[in-house]
């Protein structure tokens, strides 16, 4: 995922390529991401859904998870608006809601993103 890239440009141990495999459970790195999230960074924003969202870091927090995303995708996140698509679509931790698996897949598609592409022509034809 192209968060994995974006954890190098984050202050301190970050930086050390060698570290990256810590850095889904790592709360520190999680808490980072929060702030710069609220600093307004759409890419953060994005960042820090997808760790809510898959518990990176500390526990699921779908509240936060759809909150964020929401916030990325409306901001043009191609990634965002796909996860956010599929993640509606399954139902593990957003509640699913075909309206809006099917809104932003659509979205994401029409942005070019292939699994969107792939979901949209898979659940919806």
């Amino acid at each position: 995922m192209k968060w994995i890239k974006h954890l190098l440009s984050l202050p301190g141990k970050y930086q050390n390529r060698k570290e990256i495999g810590k850095e889904p459970t790592d709360p520190e790195k999680r808490r980072i991401l929060f702030e710069r999230a609220k600093e307004g960074s759409s890419f953060d924003k994005y960042a820090y859904g997808a760790y809510c969202l898959n518990g990176y870091g500390g526990e699921v927090n779908s509240g936060h998870a759809e909150y964020w995303l929401n916030l990325a995708a409306n901001e043009g996140i191609v990634d965002a608006q796909s996860l956010l698509g599929e993640s509606y679509l399954f139902g593990d931790v957003l509640k699913k809601d075909l309206g809006k698996s099917k809104y932003w897949l659509v979205i994401a598609s029409t942005n070019e993103d292939a699994n969107a592409t792939r979901l949209l022509e898979e659940y919806f034809s």
